[in-house]
């Protein structure tokens, strides 16, 4: 992979990662959406009841779209649209999502994702079993910082799993509880652009850095999969009749929730200080949140006094959080070009606390005719997490990253683990500890480096990823007069739930400039004497992986651009911005301000800079 050329110093390279651009909060700024054609989801139907009177929905047109930057959301129906119909929108709703707008996709199916959907987020997320419809598909793509990025919900249902052993009345109430759910976590992004995303690291850039575009060195994948799941009934709610001389309590009914947040990084990094070449970094980051049951929802049993004879005792405690497995897995393919570099948390054992996170440094080297400049900067994403009487083991392997977080005091159900030690004084089943009862975070991380540079064509990776939360009920099936009986002693029943594994792919190529063709001018030469306007059109060698920004520059004053460059008299300067997925966009020469005797003539020199220069002369005729 050819080094990338580097202008004059223009400035200092800026690669903080900020907050995305301000958005309406509240009902002051009215959520502005504009829908093809016609939508009918519950989702859709939450959305308004949650926002009232702030989110103001009108038919998309063509002069509407046009205007989409007076509209924050634009909504597709699967039901309404057929895959070939939105297909046949691709070219329209990109332009809309250059513009910064979310897209919220509803009821869509296999087709959509194929023909249309992948094609606009340039990445895909495909459940490794069953079908691919999704009832909620949010996604947007976004600068944070400078920084591309790409930012993707997917719910795959609204009922949640498992809710057909309910009655219909329950049934309903599910449905009707996960759409608000649902609903809230889209109505969350559209008022707060961080909503969801994890802590952004820190960067810090240690040398040079000048001219160098950040969109030619990071771009950010954010996906966040929600869902939820009715656990089964509990040991003794299943039991018909129950067991002899025992009185159940009225069970309660549990919802299973969960939102987990997977992040992909990619860095190009062809610093000169790497002997083997140039190559991307590529990172992943876990920030999970998860709860066994809704805060206004009661355990199936938990604390819960059973009848027994003429006692009480507890029994059973069922469903609460025992184990969380994570697990990131590169296709045989996607294997094959990397090398595994580190993960967080690195411990075979470790409790109470852990960090997630990792600190590296990236360098790029850019040349021109003459000697060659280079940046460096390094990234931190550490963060130090704390859960009491849990631990959590690494059983990273090669490039898969593996962890399994799992409860220790007061029961411990990891199959290495005797059902024993999760008795009391009593040998009944002790009570687990808070944070197997409540909200449960987990936070991980990984990152490789390619073998080689992965360049256009050669660039897509897919990852298995893998996070399934363990439920557990612990029961005293068997049991005396005060104690349970120490002949079978404590059962335990694991429940395993979601969320669905998925398949991500994206292209870490993306990360790499595209090349610059020609520049072209029109008129050339131009007519200075009556101000006569030149058109400039920049041209790359392929559509833009991502919204790309070309730098333009004039030493001449009769051939003039919008901006001065500090330090540079006469020389001017203009930003060109390329829409991801386009592959050209023009800007204007003004020479107005010539001074040219009549019949004379002025040859400016017309710079297109992106990672290398373009350069063509302009003729100015006075």
């Amino acid at each position: 992979m050819r080094r990338p050329a580097v202008p004059l110093a223009l400035g200092v390279l800026s690669l903080a990662i900020l907050a995305l651009p301000p958005a309406a909060s509240g009902a002051r700024q009215p959520v502005r959406a504009l829908v093809l054609r016609d939508a009918t989801s519950p989702v859709l139907r939450e959305l308004r009841a949650q926002l009232g009177a702030n989110l103001q929905v009108k038919r998309a047109t063509s002069r509407r779209l046009r205007q989409s930057r007076r509209y924050r959301l634009l909504i597709v129906d699967g039901d309404t649209l057929s895959p070939a119909e939105l297909a046949g929108r691709r070219r329209a709703i990109n332009r809309y999502m250059n513009r910064r707008g979310w897209v919220l996709a509803l009821d869509v199916r296999r087709g959509h994702f194929a023909r249309a959907l992948d094609r606009l987020t340039r990445l895909s997320v495909r459940p490794a079993i069953g079908g691919r419809a999704a009832r909620v598909f949010l996604f947007r793509h976004a600068l944070v910082g400078r920084v591309p990025a790409t930012v993707t919900l997917r719910a795959p249902r609204l009922n949640p799993l498992g809710s057909e052993q309910l009655p219909p009345s329950g049934r309903e109430k599910a449905l009707t509880d996960n759409t608000a759910r649902i609903a809230g976590l889209v109505r969350a992004r559209l008022l707060r652009p961080r909503a969801g995303l994890p802590p952004a690291p820190s960067v810090h850039l240690t040398s040079g850095g000048d001219g160098i575009p950040a969109e030619a060195l990071h771009k950010l994948w954010l996906h966040t999969e929600a869902g939820s799941l009715v656990p089964k009934p509990a040991y003794f709610t299943a039991s018909t009749p129950p067991p002899l001389g025992v009185t159940p309590p009225t069970p309660g009914s549990q919802t299973v929730t969960w939102t987990m947040n997977h992040q992909f990084d990619a860095y190009l990094d062809n610093s000169p200080s790497h002997p083997d070449g140039n190559f991307q970094v590529v990172t992943y980051n876990l920030d999970g949140q998860l709860a066994p049951k809704k805060s206004s929802e009661k355990f199936q049993y938990m604390d819960d006094q059973f009848r027994v004879g003429a006692g009480y005792l507890n029994l059973e405690r069922a469903w609460w959080t025992g184990l969380v497995d994570v697990s990131v897995t590169p296709d045989a393919a996607t294997d094959a070009k990397l090398t595994w570099q580190g993960n967080a948390p690195a411990t075979p054992n470790e409790e109470t606390t852990y960090t997630s996170g990792q600190e590296f440094e990236v360098g790029i080297s850019a040349t021109e005719e003459g000697p060659a400049l280079s940046a460096s900067y390094t990234v931190n994403n550490e963060t130090e997490h704390t859960v009491p009487d849990w631990g959590v083991v690494s059983d990273t392997s090669g490039n898969d990253l593996v962890w399994e977080f799992s409860a220790r005091n007061a029961c411990d159900v990891r199959p290495t683990s005797p059902p024993a030690a999760c008795a009391g004084s009593n040998l009944l089943p002790v009570r687990p500890n808070e944070l197997s009862l409540g909200n449960l975070s987990v936070a991980t991380s990984g990152r490789w480096r390619t073998k080689e540079p992965l360049e256009f064509g050669n660039g897509t990776l897919n990852f298995t990823l893998d996070t399934p939360v363990t439920l557990a009920d612990t029961v005293c099936p068997y049991y005396g007069i005060l104690e349970c009986d120490q002949r079978w002693g404590i059962w335990v029943d694991r429940l395993k739930s979601g969320p669905p594994t998925v398949n991500f792919t994206f292209d870490a190529s993306d990360v790499v400039p595209v090349g610059l063709k020609p520049l072209t001018l029109s008129p050339n030469p131009a007519n200075g004497a009556s101000n006569q306007p030149v058109t400039g059109t920049i041209t790359l060698e392929r559509p833009a992986p991502v919204e790309t920004n070309v730098k333009v520059f004039s030493d001449d004053p009769n051939a003039t651009l919008p901006l001065p460059v500090q330090g540079a008299p006469g020389v001017t300067q203009d930003s060109v911005t390329i829409p991801e997925g386009e592959s050209s966009a023009t800007f204007r020469i003004n020479t107005n301000n010539n001074d040219l005797p009549k019949g004379a003539t002025d040859t400016a020199d017309i710079t297109a800079f992106y990672t290398e220069p373009t350069i063509v002369q302009l003729r100015v005729k006075g």
